[in-house]
């Protein structure tokens, strides 16, 4: 994978990170975003790992016997 499409991926994967940050501390945040962003950040996670950029999710690493 290019090192730009990874920096991409890192930047975004923080911009989630912190989107979510900002929704807990809401009084009354929407679950229904909260929900979709994790999915989001999840996925972007996952492109990270199949780069070889971050470490499995350990529930990932289990299920495929890493």
């Amino acid at each position: 994978m290019k090192l730009g499409r990874i920096e991409a991926l890192k930047s975004h994967h923080s911009r989630l990170e912190s989107e979510l940050a900002a929704l807990a501390k809401r009084p009354f945040p929407e679950p229904e975003l909260i929900t979709r962003l994790k999915r989001q950040k999840l996925l972007v996670k996952d492109q990270l790992v199949a780069a070889g950029v971050a470490a499995p999710r350990p529930e990932r690493a289990i299920a495929h016997g890493l």
